[in-house]
């Protein structure tokens, strides 16, 4: 079978959580013995790194970018907001990016086209005119849920308006997308029922992304936890709001009650102001090369996000190297993690402070609660799950006679 996957950001080095789901979706073709050709978005924001990138993954893949302007534009967002367009999604055409997708196309024949999430829907239509190739929506988010949570955590009034009105056209949007495609692959099961409940008819299947190095990362439940670290991305603004939200709110709760703690925060991107702020107790280390020796260390993982849609990685992940991870409600959203079984949530600044006060004072139960969610892990996403479903998933869609042999005659449009 033969693939060519396109994605709205450069995916390796695979730090973050969308480019983790990416670069597992590429492996997991590759292992199948199926073609893969991956075609990325370049921004000024998420330049290649051509240094960081295996050579080997470039020749498996034939990898190749192009560059798009995606910064704001006043005028441009005017122009979409008289227009009832989604600003959000439009910066991301390129003509440019279309052209070199005509071309690819036109080169080779390719059974199935992967949209990595909702930003790569405006080249549907030059993809129905140059191939009859299927296409396949991986939905990583809804991602309006992000901007309605935004807008109804937002205190300025103007703003607020703003972003409601942003949410609701990049809602309508998605809807309309979504259906000019053959199949949705969805990363959590809220965000394949929001498809299916507002008329998707194709071919569905709720697939996560899977606990990666679940073999081989040494796990260790009885680190410190007067350690507390959080781990992600800074460029993405619910980053940004969670942990602000955090240092403000929670942190100084924490420390009244246990002033020995110290808290890290890793990623990239971090913002300037935030590297330039003196936060008591707060060690900064920016972006490491590899994140589960830098929690090796460290008890205890917060996630504390306000505003998002789909599914968090990050907590997978952390359960995986044996963390005891402390979220909020959204933050669990789509990993199937209950409260106080796997992980634990709290949604107020007084409720988490007092769940880090009570794992760094208890912490056999913190690393019992770790040793749970590690197990859950362990027996919900596991990738040679995840890449059996996969494959069966792609085989329904493209039908060849040995596939129709192994499905049988069944003629069922959702998994």
């Amino acid at each position: 079978m033969r693939i060519l996957q396109l994605c709205h950001k450069i995916p390796q080095p695979a730090r973050d959580g969308g480019t983790v789901a990416m670069q597992q979706m590429t492996d997991f073709f590759l292992e199948l013995g199926w073609t893969v050709k991956v075609f990325a978005v370049a921004t000024d924001k998420h330049p290649p790194q051509w240094d960081a990138i295996p050579a080997e993954y470039i020749k498996a893949t034939a990898f190749e970018c192009c560059h798009i302007h995606t910064r704001f534009d006043p005028f441009k967002a005017a122009a979409s907001i008289l227009s009832g367009k989604s600003y959000n999604v439009s910066r991301f055409y390129s003509k440019s990016f279309a052209d070199k997708l005509r071309n690819i196309l036109s080169q080779s024949h390719y059974d199935l086209v992967v949209l990595e999430g909702l930003y790569l829907t405006p080249y549907i239509e030059t993809i129905r005119r140059c191939s009859k190739s299927k296409i396949i929506l991986r939905a990583h988010n809804a991602e309006h849920q992000i901007w309605f949570r935004m807008a109804e955590s937002e205190c300025n009034p103007f703003k607020k308006i703003g972003l409601y009105f942003l949410a609701r056209t990049l809602k309508s949007y998605e809807i309309k997308a979504a259906l000019k495609c053959d199949a949705l692959l969805a990363i959590s099961l809220l965000t394949q029922d929001f498809f299916l409940k507002n008329g998707f008819k194709g071919t569905s299947a709720f697939i996560p992304v899977s606990a990666p190095h679940l073999s081989h990362t040494a796990i260790n439940f009885n680190a410190p936890m007067n350690k507390v670290f959080h781990l992600g991305s800074m460029d993405w603004m619910p980053n940004q709001e969670g942990l602000l939200w955090f240092l403000k709110k929670v942190w100084p709760l924490v420390l009244k009650q246990e002033p020995t703690m110290v808290f890290h925060v890793a990623g990239k991107n971090l913002p300037q102001w935030f590297a330039q702020s003196q936060w008591p107790q707060v060690v900064v280390d920016g972006e490491v090369p590899d994140a589960a020796t830098y929690a090796q260390d460290k008890g205890m993982m917060v996630v504390p996000l306000l505003s998002g849609s789909g599914m968090r990685v990050k907590i997978i992940e952390g359960l995986a190297w044996g963390k005891t991870i402390i979220t909020t409600s959204v933050g669990a959203e789509g990993t199937g993690c209950m409260h106080n079984q796997h992980l634990l949530i709290a949604d107020s600044p007084e409720d988490m402070a007092a769940l880090i006060v009570e794992c760094c004072r208890n912490p056999q139960k913190a690393a019992s609660l770790a040793v749970q969610g590690n197990a859950y892990v362990q027996n919900h996403y596991k990738p040679q799950a995840i890449a059996k479903k996969l494959e069966s998933f792609c085989k329904r869609l493209i039908p060849h006679p040995e596939a129709q042999q192994n499905l049988g005659t069944s003629q069922d449009t959702h998994m």
